[in-house]
C-alpha cells in the first residue's frame, strides 16, 4: 500500500465502524459511536503493521489473532447481568463485528469491508423484527412492579415468572424511599401458554410486593 492507499484505508475503516456504531448509539448501548470507530481503525492499523514490518517477529496472521483476543476483553465490558437478565450481548458482537471490518479495510479488502458492514448494520436495525415473524410464539411485555428493596426480591419474582411461562429480557430498577422500597420494570418474553392475568395475580400474592400492573 502506498500513502493514500493507507490513509483511505485508516478514513474508511473508521467511517464504516462508525456507521455500525451510530446505530448501536441510537439505541443508547453501552458502547456507541466513539467506541466502534475506534475499533475498527485500530484494527486496520494493525493489520497495517503487518505488510510493513518485516522479518519473522509479526505478520498478519498473528497480529490478526491478537485484535481478536483483545476484543474479547472490550466486547466483555459492554455485557451486563441484571437479575437473570444478560444486556450487552448483541452490542458486543457489534464490536467483534468491527475489529473484522476493520482488519479487512486495513489489509485493503474493501469490497469485504463495505459488504460486511451493510450486512451488520442491517442485522442490527432489523434482525429483531425478523427473529418475532419467524418466533410467533412468544410476546414481549413488560410489567412495573413496587416492592420492598429486599436481597431475595428478584429470586421470588423469578420464580413467579418461571411457573407461569416467562423470562427477563430486562430489568431496570429505581430505589424510593431512602432506598427501602424499588419501582422494576420488567421486560419479560412470555410464552404462548401464559395467561398474564394469572401471572399478575401471582406477582400480587408475593409478600413483599406493593403494587404491580402491566405496561402498554
Amino acid at each position: 500500500m502506498g500513502i493514500p492507499e493507507q490513509i483511505f484505508a485508516l478514513v474508511l475503516a473508521a467511517a464504516l465502524g462508525g456507521i455500525v456504531g451510530y446505530q448501536r448509539e441510537a439505541l443508547d448501548r453501552p458502547a456507541g459511536l466513539r467506541t466502534h470507530m475506534l475499533v475498527s481503525l485500530a484494527s486496520a492499523l494493525m493489520a497495517m503493521l503487518g505488510t510493513v514490518m518485516s522479518g519473522d517477529m509479526v505478520d498478519q496472521t498473528r497480529i490478526a489473532a491478537g485484535v481478536v483476543t483483545g476484543i474479547g476483553f472490550i466486547g466483555a465490558g459492554t455485557i451486563i447481568r441484571q437479575g437473570s437478565a444478560v444486556r450487552g450481548i448483541t452490542t458486543a458482537a457489534s464490536i467483534f463485528a468491527v475489529a473484522g471490518i476493520g482488519l479487512a479495510a486495513g489489509t485493503g479488502f474493501y469490497v469485504g469491508a463495505v459488504a460486511g458492514t451493510v450486512i451488520v448494520f442491517l442485522i442490527l436495525s432489523y434482525g429483531k423484527k425478523v427473529e418475532s415473524h419467524f418466533i410467533p410464539h412468544s410476546t414481549i411485555k413488560q410489567i412495573a412492579i413496587r416492592a420492598s428493596n429486599e436481597s431475595n426480591l428478584m429470586g421470588q419474582l423469578e420464580e413467579v415468572f418461571r411457573r407461569n411461562g416467562g423470562s427477563i429480557r430486562k430489568v431496570t430498577a429505581d430505589e424510593t424511599d431512602g432506598g427501602q422500597e424499588v419501582t422494576l420494570v420488567v421486560e419479560l418474553r412470555l410464552a404462548a401458554s401464559s395467561d398474564p392475568s394469572h401471572l399478575l395475580h401471582e406477582i400480587g400474592e408475593v409478600p413483599i410486593v406493593s403494587e404491580s400492573a402491566w405496561r402498554d
